[in-house]
């Protein structure tokens, strides 16, 4: 993320992520429901003004914090709080990658700095 703030200086990019670090870092964020523009601001502003934001960023902010062992469990505690804390939610799917992970199932990927490892679920 450090690299693309670097080299998006001075221009306008649009980047979409769930990447916490990019969100806070964002001069201007588009929050979408329901396939429509929610609210628009910096992630200060949305955490004061956008309750859908705030409760969806904390969830993810909580579940990343909390030392887990497999990437399932981190992906299915958010899909879990996104059920119980936005029931009117109906359809999520939630991808967690971890940059260099401890192992690979490959030897070359062992010699690669930028392997990475995800899963993804959904509900």
């Amino acid at each position: 993320v450090d690299s693309l703030f670097r080299a998006a200086e001075g221009r306008t990019v649009f980047y979409i992520s769930h990447r916490l670090s990019a969100a806070r870092r964002a001069d201007c964020i588009l929050f979408m429901k329901d396939r429509t523009v929610e609210a628009v601001g910096t992630h200060d502003e949305l955490m004061r003004t956008c309750p859908d934001y705030a409760v969806l960023y904390n969830i993810v902010k909580e579940a990343m914090e909390t030392p887990s062992f497999l990437l399932e469990h981190v992906a299915g505690k958010i899909l879990s709080e996104i059920r119980r804390q936005a029931p009117e939610v109906k359809r999520a799917r939630v991808t967690v990658c971890k940059m260099r992970p401890p192992f690979t199932y490959s030897q070359n990927a062992l010699d690669t700095p930028n392997t990475s490892a995800c899963v993804t679920l959904s509900f």
